[in-house]
């Protein structure tokens, strides 16, 4: 079928055949603009995913299919610079739509007042990927208020989350803070999608797929859910298997990828298995990118690209190694004979992924791009800066950051005066002890009462009573 356009010829999808894959035949436009505009990139999307023979194939693969038609339109674009998507944190919509895609007007909202991008307004009017959008609207929201709570101790506290969509410039430049920011939002993006299919709340998207059936879970590798506390487990011989509902994680990194703007993966025939519960995921590896062989150094475009690509998937590793094997119990009687077990992973509320999100700010590396997209990280060795590739999941940065001790606007320093700190049970070499948190400018203690309710009693018709009770702390605050 083709479809007749302002300046030359539009393909479409078309059937090679019945039982056959669908043939995507995209040939020459004689004479043709719309080619290189972004409209017409739409037009073509847009065409390609309503015709019948598209709604067919996509039947048949699920997933993949629109996701890899989605990222064809995408591979010339680069990699979303900012992370203005957080902004969706302000988007107004309740829980009773989890379930419900995001209409063309959302979209359209979304775009002009919470930071959507261009790209990302054309993965959330389509017909599958609006179902993805709630749970990347909770994943901002995620984002918004617990990376302000991991970095409340320190100089630079997240704060600029609050003003997203407007990019502050300690977000805009490739620093560690941006890094650790862009970590945390992929892992965040993965976490919500994952945890929404396994709970069916996202459209054709299923379980993940469980750990290999041969080699079952060992007990020291499980977290125990719903162990009776009786006496018989102590004398029960326990067998474990694999089962229940594992998070998505495959299908969640697809669709965290199309949305984030990941160029197309591809992966050899070798590699295209189906998955444990009916999942096909061929995005298993990044191309790299051809080197720069005019030996040019790179464009601060392309340097911002691929240290925001890493980032992304340095978050993507962070919360995929961090995954927790669960098991519940199954047996007569309370007996827990048997342990069906299953893979999850770690809440953003968790303290153990916020604090692996902690260390990896604090150890980013700052890094050259070099040899066309490897990130070299310099390290004092022996004596001498040795260069070494960076390695997949550590933190990169290329610009350095101010010391935020004082308000400067344009580095996006909002300063610490007015912080709280501590004096009290802390080594002066901890960020959130006075010394530092005010950078020898002096703090200011005072104590700070207020009312709690205590006494508390349950009257004769079943009404609690309680008094308020003073509480005094002492708090001390930057000057």
């Amino acid at each position: 079928m083709i479809t007749r356009v302002a300046g030359g010829e539009m393909p479409c999808c078309q059937r090679a055949g019945e039982g056959n894959s669908c043939c995507i035949l995209i040939g020459r436009v004689p004479g043709s603009q719309w080619a290189s505009t972004w409209w017409s990139q739409q037009v073509v999307m847009r065409s390609l995913l309503q015709s019948p023979a598209f709604k067919n194939h996509f039947v048949t693969m699920r997933m993949p299919c629109w996701i890899y038609l989605l990222l064809l339109s995408l591979f010339s674009a680069d990699i979303v610079k900012a992370i203005k998507w957080l902004g969706l944190h302000r988007f107004p919509r309740t829980k009773s739509l989890e379930k419900e895609r995001f209409t063309s007007n959302e979209c359209t909202l979304a775009k002009y007042r919470y930071g959507l991008g261009r790209k990302q307004l054309l993965f959330c009017q389509h017909p599958e990927g609006g179902f993805a959008m709630h749970a990347i609207f909770k994943s901002a929201q995620a984002v918004a208020y617990y990376c302000p709570q991991i970095f409340k101790d320190r100089r630079w506290n997240c704060s600029s989350v609050e003003h997203l969509p407007r990019a502050t410039p300690d977000i805009t430049r490739t620093t560690r803070e941006k890094a650790a920011m862009h970590a945390l939002a992929s892992a965040a993006l993965m976490f919500e999608i994952a945890r929404r299919c396994a709970e069916n709340k996202i459209v054709d998207c299923e379980c993940g797929r469980v750990g290999s059936w041969d080699v079952p879970p060992q007990p020291h590798q499980v977290e125990d859910q719903g162990v009776p506390d009786n006496g018989q487990i102590a004398n029960t011989p326990i067998q474990y298997h694999w089962g229940g509902c594992s998070d998505n994680v495959d299908v969640a990194r697809a669709y965290a990828q199309a949305f984030l703007g990941f160029p197309i993966e591809k992966t050899p025939p070798r590699r295209k298995s189906r998955l444990a519960m009916g999942t096909y995921n061929p995005y298993r590896r990044i191309p790299r990118q051809a080197p720069n062989r005019n030996g040019k150094e790179s464009s601060v475009k392309k340097i911002r690209r691929i240290v925001n690509l890493h980032n992304y998937k340095a978050g993507f590793k962070l919360i995929e190694d961090a995954q927790k094997i669960r098991c519940k119990c199954q047996g007569v009687s309370g007996s827990c004979a048997h342990k069906i077990c299953f893979r999850q992973l770690l809440r953003v509320d968790s303290p153990q992924l916020q604090e692996m999100i902690l260390q990896r700010y604090m150890a980013a590396q700052h890094v050259s791009v070099e040899y066309g997209n490897l990130l070299i990280a310099k390290e004092y060795d022996y004596g001498a800066y040795a260069p070494r590739v960076i390695h997949y999941g550590e933190l990169a940065f290329t610009e350095h950051s101010p010391d935020f001790c004082e308000a400067d606007p344009r580095l996006g320093s909002v300063g610490t005066k007015g912080r709280s700190c501590t004096t009290n049970d802390t080594a002066r070499t901890e960020s959130h002890h006075c010394q530092n948190m005010c950078c020898g400018r002096g703090h200011v203690t005072f104590n700070e009462t207020f009312f709690v309710n205590c006494n508390c009693r349950i009257t004769k018709q079943f009404r609690v009573i309680c008094s308020k009770c003073p509480r005094v702390i002492t708090r001390s605050i930057c000057k």
